[in-house]
């Protein structure tokens, strides 16, 4: 679902809805060995500056990651990583809020809901 906030436009899906890309900073969530692993990408086609933050909620735990990206054309890099070793079905949620230098703000969300 993608809806406008002001000057922040929300996109919220399920853990494996499709949904059209917001901007060159993705959130992705995907089973792993070991749980649950929350990353954080980015890829751009031209230079890309940004800052993000990330926060995860599961079993009553709360984190939340900041950082910023300087992104480069042409290359893919992950810049966060969060795995729920004890993801819940129904238990967690991550977002991903993208400030990036000159545009618009986005926010990506995704659930196990």
């Amino acid at each position: 679902m993608f809806k406008m906030l002001g000057a922040l436009a929300v996109i919220t899906a399920s853990a494996n809805a499709a949904e059209p890309p917001a901007g060159p900073i993705q959130l992705i969530a995907e089973p792993a060995a070991e749980g649950l692993r929350i990353r954080v990408v980015g890829a751009s086609e031209a230079p890309y500056s940004a800052v993000f933050s990330l926060e995860v909620t599961s079993g009553g735990n709360h984190s939340i990651h900041r950082g910023s990206a300087n992104l480069q054309g042409g290359e893919a890099v992950t810049l966060s990583t969060v795995t729920l070793g004890n993801a819940q079905p129904g238990g967690w949620r991550a977002a991903l809020r993208v400030e990036p230098q000159g545009s618009q703000a986005y926010e990506q969300v995704r659930t196990s809901f």
